[in-house]
């Protein structure tokens, strides 16, 4: 582990304490300041003048940031990893932003980090996670690496890619402020987390760029739109360059970077948690005016269970204090030591003599310095976390002392065609002496299992992978199922999920763009069998496809031409109040039931979230038959997100897919 620990042996960093202490306290306070004063712009798609709270609150505003984070000072010892994060979101979190949830489900299914947050998760770029990467900076304080290392972690819990490394970028960053006062010059260091092609890079550059050559900073928070690949508010991408205009034109002010980052609009929450903690954390100031309406109550969600909760923001700071010294290996590794004092000899004690054996030349004394004159300096480590930057997201991990076993999904983790489960399976050694490993797999009864698995000899730092494939009995449904995988006495698990099954036609015209209102006949006839005539005379019927999860790529089925295409099942739920939430991105008809009852037509990148005009929300009395229209013009169609969520806002799966118009038990 980097930071103090050397040999096994504590070597203190002689941070002064008292000012290190004052500093975080005061980039905790700024943090939650600045996802306060965010809050209400949250989701704006323009700029805005800000000049305070508006409204004036009365308490700070709760926010998933601060919730996870209580969750995480509760859950993380000592001798934690950071790869192990998400036994602490299992046990103490019940629900959260989107990708949040969509990564609970995953965690709960069985899925493991960093496929948690990649797997089947609309918000996985969303800027949700920069709500968490402060607290990062604050428990390593002085060890930007490990701060790196750990919100990455954390981040890949729900996101991948840019939103990862976001968070990577934004906990070094404020794991720096305390000891390098300016801001432009934590940014500058904190790059080097970052992966050398990844946009943020871009980003960063561009914002100094833009800021050098005297553009306003609304120029700039325009171009971060323009410049970076059709980025919208919500993404990472776009709260890292909001949060990066803020810190670079705020200037080492806490109130005009507020403003700025809060006037940026889109995930003001996580700009300007970002941008204020670094400010504060910098100069060691929040004005006291910014202070006064957060209150004096720590204000945390009922997502958070079985935790003991800090009852005040100051019961918070010093927790997060108490956490930081813990990690370091105790208050000793951090903190500069008074130096003994030395004693005199008092008048009737001898002073001892030192015989030499000659003196030619007068020897110089030179006092070794104490650890309390050393200037404090950070220790600016990257290694560890830029070892994670070739590291995929496409798989599930567990480690323990000894081992890192992970699983990959060549075809992905849903039931395969035939039913067939494929898995690839690597087992890294982490200790210091060879390992003999031997894996097993179990699968439900009277399932045929095939692996090359076997006693096999790992190296240390060395890994060794196997191939699984898992096949039911015959005519065995398309039913979830989960290999139980047991490494060197470790328990990992591969699941493996049921797919949305549609039963898909067309394409039809889309002349001039009249499809949309134009009636065809999959609207008209309802019989299973039915043909119909589509676009250039092509002959359509309806077709089984299978998709993996709530993505659905239909672009192959437009054949690269502008086009209608139907979608139908019938969907199998336990009887109550549901929404469907449907994302596409030209425009869509729904019939629910046979009724007609959303569509819209516009061209744009999609954000699927559980608002009109994606939310449809239905009653289901157990069976449930849906009918989309979805159309492509010229350009090539982005993907469409597709997913159903209970009356508590819960991601459900239906039971079972059939097709209508056939009995449940007859596959068309």
């Amino acid at each position: 582990m980097s930071g103090p620990f050397h040999n096994g042996s504590v070597v203190s960093l002689g941070f002064d304490r008292d000012e290190t202490t004052r500093k975080v306290r005061a980039g905790v306070v700024g943090w939650i300041a600045g996802q306060t004063l965010g809050a209400p712009l949250q989701g704006r798609r323009d700029w805005a003048n800000v000049n305070f709270y508006s409204p004036v609150p009365s308490s700070m505003a709760p926010t998933f940031g601060v919730d996870s984070t209580v969750a995480y000072l509760a859950g993380v010892e000592s001798d934690s990893r950071p790869e192990s994060l998400e036994s602490i979101w299992r046990a103490r979190l019940s629900y959260g932003p989107e990708a949040a949830r969509f990564a609970l489900r995953n965690l709960r299914r069985g899925l493991r980090p960093p496929m948690s947050g990649s797997f089947d998760n609309p918000f996985f770029d969303d800027a949700s996670a920069m709500q968490r990467a402060p607290f990062w900076g604050f428990l390593f304080c002085g060890r930007p690496g490990e701060a790196a290392k750990w919100a990455y972690w954390d981040a890949s819990l729900d996101h991948a890619g840019d939103a990862v490394w976001a968070c990577a970028y934004w906990a070094a960053a404020i794991a720096l402020a305390p000891f390098i006062s300016d801001v432009a010059d934590c940014l500058q260091a904190a790059e080097a987390a970052l992966p050398p092609n990844t946009g943020l890079r871009e980003v960063s550059s561009g914002v100094r760029s833009m800021h050098a050559s005297g553009s306003d900073w609304q120029d700039s928070r325009s171009r971060v739109l323009e410049l970076w690949g059709g980025v919208i508010p919500e993404e990472a991408l776009a709260a890292h360059g909001f949060a990066s205009v803020a810190s670079v034109y705020g200037g080492g002010d806490f109130r005009t970077t507020a403003r700025i980052a809060a006037g940026c609009g889109g995930s003001a929450i996580e700009a300007c948690g970002c941008a204020c903690a670094l400010v504060a954390a910098c100069s060691g100031d929040v004005p006291a005016d910014w202070l006064a309406p957060l209150g004096e109550a720590l204000i945390v969600s009922a997502a958070v269970t079985e935790t003991k909760l800090p009852a005040t923001i100051d019961a918070f700071c010093t927790s997060v204090i108490e956490k930081l010294e813990l990690l370091a290996g105790g208050g000793e590794a951090l903190w500069a030591q008074e130096p003994s004092p030395v004693e005199e000899p008092s008048a009737d004690q001898e002073v001892p003599t030192v015989e030499t054996t000659s003196v030619t030349e007068a020897t110089p004394t030179v006092a070794a310095p104490t650890v309390a004159a050393l200037k404090p300096q950070p220790i600016v480590d990257f290694s560890e976390v830029q070892a994670l930057h070739s590291r995929s997201r496409d798989m599930s991990c567990i480690v323990n002392e000894a081992f890192r076993i992970c699983v990959q999904y060549p075809d992905g983790p849903t039931v395969g065609r035939a039913n067939t489960c494929v898995a690839a399976i690597s087992v890294e050694n982490r200790s210091a002496t060879d390992r003999v490993v031997d894996l097993q797999v179990a699968a439900p009864k009277e399932w045929t299992i095939a692996h090359r698995g076997q006693k096999t000899k790992i190296e240390p730092g060395g890994a060794h992978s196997f191939g699984v494939v898992a096949k039911p009995p015959a005519n065995q449904e398309e039913i979830p199922v989960t290999l139980s995988i047991l490494v060197g006495g470790i328990e990992h698990s591969a699941p493996f999920f049921s797919p949305q099954v549609w039963w898909v036609t067309g394409p039809f015209a889309n002349e001039e763009r009249q499809g949309y209102a134009k009636e065809y006949s999959p609207e008209l006839v309802t019989d299973p069998d039915a043909v119909f005539g589509g676009r250039s005379d092509l002959v359509c019927k309806w077709e089984r496809r299978r998709f993996q999860g709530c993505r659905l790529d239909l672009e192959p089925f437009f054949m690269d031409a502008p086009g209608v295409l139907y979608l139908t099942t019938r969907a199998k739920f336990e009887p109550g109040r549901y929404r469907l939430v449907l994302a596409s991105p030209v425009g869509h008809v729904v019939w629910i039931d046979g009724a007609k009852v959303a569509w819209y037509q516009d061209t744009h990148r999609p954000y699927p979230v559980s608002k009109p005009p994606y939310s449809i929300e239905f009653s289901s009395e157990g069976e449930t038959t849906f009918l989309i229209k979805s159309l492509r013009n010229k350009p090539k169609v982005l993907p469409t997100w597709l997913y159903f969520l209970d009356a508590s806002g819960n991601i459900v799966e239906p039971i079972e897919f059939s097709q209508p118009g056939r009995p449940a038990s007859v596959v068309g």
